[in-house]
């Protein structure tokens, strides 16, 4: 599975460890970008067996065939909000696809296949092999021509049926097409979950995609992180609410520090077993933000925030009548007052309005200082008469 930031993980169920390599190395490049992401392979049987609550994305690679407990699984992980994408390749068969994963629209696979084709090339063609449509998985890559994809080949891919007509407001969205039209990524909700279809092989087999071209790591990660959105919702706690941290055994420490507010006391927790997994809490006191920190058996450390906010009534302002007064505050002495009864005491000092009388005084002084100015002025004598 794949873990970011401590908590969004994946699973990648493949049936050739060459498509999972591709994959695998898009989440997690290694050390020279680090993306926080750590990928687990399992074949498609453990879709039956793991627990697959913990995980947010699955992925399912170029599988032969599920059988039925391995579909209401990952069904079931879909419907709950979980992602799922699938990537077709050789071993897919459309008839499989159809019959037990589409099923009429009902099943979790978004489209019926109509079996696998070439895309035809043409001597003069210069439009590049893929189209971006408006989507926030590949808005990264939209815009004018992006030399990135416009390297991209691909060969072969999975048509749709032809005459497949999505139903009206089933959520059917495609993310990039190939430049003959037909769809190449397409989405659809399934339940509380969505779910990607990939009409050709994560590895290099029918494309050149994967193989050292930025462009396709850009894409895997903005889908993990799309998919992965839809379980992990923003979690939203009261004061008096417990903070919580699952770790997993034979991978993290046992040992959480909580960092609580308000003046960031750091409590120490030991983990304990609830059902088969390990947990940490501490109960909030304050508002404010919780950190969790914690290390894993290879030295790395983590962190998980939360914030923890007052309770909504706390802030909830109305009006209260005298009776209600009465019942909150039973045996707290209080005066209560109609505000249309307040009169001002208009003998009081803090009544009376200053503003008339600066005014006043203000307009005296202007006056005088006119008059002064008049009086100290030069005046030249008035003749009586005119002499020649």
């Amino acid at each position: 599975h794949t873990r970011l930031q401590g908590d969004w993980s994946s699973d990648v169920c493949s049936s050739d460890l060459g498509d999972a390599f591709y994959l695998a190395a898009a989440l997690a490049p290694g050390s020279g970008a680090p993306t926080g992401l750590r990928p687990r392979v399992e074949p498609p049987r453990a879709l039956a067996t793991l627990d697959l609550e913990p995980f947010d994305c699955i992925w399912v690679l170029d599988v032969e065939q599920l059988d039925a407990p391995e579909i209401a699984a990952l069904e079931g992980f879909a419907k709950a909000g979980g992602g799922v994408v699938f990537f077709v390749g050789p071993r897919t068969q459309a008839a499989h696809v159809n019959a037990a994963l589409h099923r009429e629209g009902a099943g979790i696979f978004p489209v019926p296949l109509a079996g696998a084709v070439d895309l035809l090339r043409q001597e003069a063609e210069q439009a590049p092999d893929v189209v971006v449509e408006e989507h926030p998985v590949v808005a990264v890559l939209s815009g004018q021509r992006n030399p990135l994809l416009d390297a991209v080949r691909v060969d072969r891919f999975f048509a749709v049926e032809r005459g497949f007509e999505p139903p009206a407001g089933g959520g059917l969205r495609r993310l990039l097409s190939l430049r003959s039209g037909a769809p190449l990524f397409v989405e659809r909700p399934f339940g509380a979950g969505l779910v990607v279809a990939v009409l050709t092989t994560a590895s290099p087999t029918w494309n050149n995609w994967a193989r050292g071209n930025p462009s396709w790591v850009v894409v895997m990660l903005e889908l993990q992180s799309h998919l992965a959105a839809m379980r992990r919702k923003a979690e939203s706690l009261e004061v008096g609410d417990t903070v919580s941290v699952t770790l997993e055994p034979g991978l993290d420490a046992i040992e959480v520090d909580f960092v609580v507010p308000p003046d960031g006391t750091i409590v120490q927790q030991t983990a304990q077993d609830v059902d088969g997994r390990l947990s940490a809490a501490v109960e909030s006191v304050a508002a404010g933000a919780h950190a969790a920190r914690w290390k894993r058996l290879d030295g790395t450390e983590q962190e998980r925030v939360v914030a923890v906010n007052v309770a909504p009534e706390e802030g909830r302002l109305e009006r209260v009548g005298r009776e209600r007064l009465d019942t909150a505050l039973a045996g707290v002495p209080f005066r209560y007052e109609d505000a249309a009864s307040l009169q001002p005491d208009s003998g009081a000092l803090a009544g009376v309005s200053l503003v008339n009388p600066l005014l006043y005084l203000l307009l005296a002084v202007l006056v005088a200082e006119q008059l002064l100015s008049y009086s100290a002025s030069y005046h030249p004598a008035s003749r009586s008469g005119s002499s020649r």
